[in-house]
């Protein structure tokens, strides 16, 4: 037998290999968290909005967006109502091409057709045109629910943001109201029902909750629950600053109920938000909507939307035959030289 002696021979690991390799994986994982933070798609993940802010990454909006609105020579319907046998008002905004309320509205300036349950049209004649805040013996004539986004994606300056500019939209208000308070993460709280406060309102509107995903649509529908009993006009007040990843209703459901309960939505969005889905929440309620990129820009409109609500107009009309309520309306107001028309 031959024995053959053991050879020892030296293993070298090159360690440089493996930490680099490892240092490439890590900065090519950060830079696709980056880049996942400054897209729609981390803006709209209910984990990565969560993640946002704490890290400061990603942008606050895409990089080509732009302000917009609604607001210019616009004509909105938000509420029919009976007050006697063939006698009706309707109440109804207008803006000029300025996008500033209009004021006064002869009953001249004002020409209205309804439809009966068959589809035919039903001549209408418009005897007076009032503001809404002229109509004392309503008392309180505005009912609205303030609806503020609490989501994981929101910075630190945008919730400050919100606090102070639904401020400034109670501060703006010029005529009897009540409103609630509600805000949205992954779920729904109410922070204060219907109340005339404005330092109660003020106050819930300050008040801090954790922070979450964005049950948008929830929320909008459980602020039509809060105000759909009431008279007169009835709308929702929103800030969000991204679109909906934690609610059981859809945005079918809500147009659809805001619609029914006749709850105009004036929607004010920043940041990711999709901009298509405001506008319909808007246009599908006879609402308003404003984008803006950051929602340090959104102070403005508040109070712009305060003097629209200041200045809703009330039509009061006869028909000649007499019905519970007309199955639609077809209205035309005159703005200066603008002829402006809205039916539903």
């Amino acid at each position: 037998m031959v024995e053959v002696a053991p050879q020892r021979a030296e293993i070298s690991i090159h360690y440089w290999k493996y930490l680099s390799f490892i240092a490439i994986v890590l900065l090519a994982g950060a830079f696709w968290f980056w880049r996942a933070m400054g897209s729609r798609w981390g803006a709209n993940n209910s984990t990565m909005e969560n993640l946002r802010p704490y890290f400061g990454a990603g942008t606050r909006a895409p990089a080509a967006a732009k302000q917009e609105d609604n607001l210019v020579e616009a004509l909105r319907i938000h509420r029919i109502e009976k007050i006697g046998g063939k006698r009706f008002v309707v109440l109804f905004s207008a803006t000029n091409d300025k996008g500033d309320p209009v004021a006064i509205v002869q009953p001249g300036d004002v020409s209205i057709a309804v439809g009966d349950a068959s589809g035919t049209k039903v001549p209408a004649t418009v005897e007076k045109v009032t503001p809404l805040h002229g109509i004392d013996r309503w008392g309180e004539r505005a009912f609205f629910s303030c609806v503020l986004d609490w989501s994981g994606s929101m910075w630190v300056t945008d919730l400050e943001a919100q606090k102070s500019d639904y401020s400034a939209f109670l501060s703006g208000l010029s005529l009897p109201f009540a409103g609630a308070v509600f805000k949205f993460n992954s779920s729904v709280e109410r922070l204060i029902g219907l109340t005339s406060s404005t330092a109660i309102l003020e106050n819930a509107i300050k008040m801090d909750i954790s922070q979450g995903s964005t049950a948008l649509y929830n929320c909008i529908d459980e602020g039509i629950t809060q105000i759909e009993p009431k008279p007169h006009l009835l709308f929702e007040l929103l800030t969000t600053d991204g679109n909906d990843n934690a609610s059981n209703k859809s945005l079918d459901d809500v147009l659809r109920r805001a619609r029914q309960k006749e709850v105009s939505l004036f929607v004010l969005g920043f940041g990711w938000v999709n901009i298509d889905v405001l506008k319909q929440l808007a246009e599908e309620t006879d609402g308003y909507y404003v984008y803006v990129p950051d929602s340090s820009d959104l102070r403005n409109f508040f109070t712009r939307l305060a003097s629209i609500v200041n200045n809703v107009q009330v039509a009061e009309f006869v028909t000649s035959t007499d019905f519970e309520r007309p199955a639609s309306i077809d209205l035309t107001v005159h703005v200066g030289v603008k002829t402006l028309k809205r039916s539903r």
